[in-house]
């Protein structure tokens, strides 16, 4: 297999160098260059290579800028001065970290790797992450990486968004519902103006006066779906129940 490569540095002479380092690899393809949290995203989203050399710090941002904007289903080295950055390197489940300039052996450590972790399977739906598919997710000045099936939901406020993990953990996200909304697989439904749900964790569906509400694993209470999305919510799990009826 060959490993289509994205170089993400905004100095030239690193770019050239660890282009000349991987260049007498035969199954490595370095298919673009960025120099900048905004143009690393564009050509993440462009190329959706199958490796990110990623320095960390950046003109306009970090590396942690560029993973939380984008999907990036591609393994992750990073790329820094500092040692110390590895711990935060691996919290986000990054494939490796290089410490610049780095030797060629640990290169092609880091590509070893690379070969050896399988990557995971596209979404059929192009742009949509998948439930095994990670998201990185900022929490003041810590950062962590998830399952996208460990989202239980979603609240949104403006430009912001609470991610609640299964585990109670919660982040805060400058991400609005609508980016969520064109990039989570078809068992996240916008349930509210405010409110999006993992429907996989659904334990009840309950009608009363106050009208309709979700219950979902891990989560304390009931969440409340608006009049005008209890179709959709119910047209979506009659979907969902017949997939796992048929699979």
């Amino acid at each position: 297999m060959v490993l289509r490569s994205l170089i993400v540095d905004d100095e030239h002479l690193c770019r050239d160098w660890l282009k000349e380092l991987l260049e007498p690899c035969e199954d490595v393809n370095i298919v673009g260059e960025a120099a900048s949290v905004g143009t690393a995203v564009t050509e993440i989203e462009r190329l959706q290579p199958d490796l990110i050399f990623l320095d960390i710090k950046l003109p306009d941002g970090t590396a942690f800028d560029v993973l939380e904007q984008t999907i990036v289903r591609g393994h992750v080295v990073f790329l820094t001065a500092y040692s110390q950055h590895a711990v935060r390197a691996f919290e986000v489940d990054a494939l490796d970290y290089l410490v610049k300039p780095a030797e060629p052996e640990r290169v092609e450590q880091a590509l070893t790797r690379a070969r050896a972790r399988p990557l995971p399977a596209r979404s059929l739906e192009a742009g949509r992450l998948a439930v095994h598919d990670r998201v990185l997710l900022r929490r003041s000045n810590r950062a962590r990486s998830c399952l996208v099936s460990e989202i239980a939901f979603i609240a949104g406020a403006n430009e912001y968004s609470e991610v609640h993990l299964t585990s109670g953990y919660v982040a805060l996200l400058r991400r609005p519902l609508r980016f969520w909304e064109r990039r989570l697989p078809a068992t996240f439904v916008r349930i509210h103006r405010s409110t999006i749900a993992n429907l996989d964790l659904m334990e009840s569906l309950t009608e009363s006066d106050g009208g309709l509400s979700v219950r979902l694993q891990s989560v304390d209470g009931p969440l409340p779906v608006s009049r005008r999305r209890a179709h959709t919510v119910r047209e979506r799990l009659e979907v969902l129940n017949l997939k796992r009826e048929q699979g």
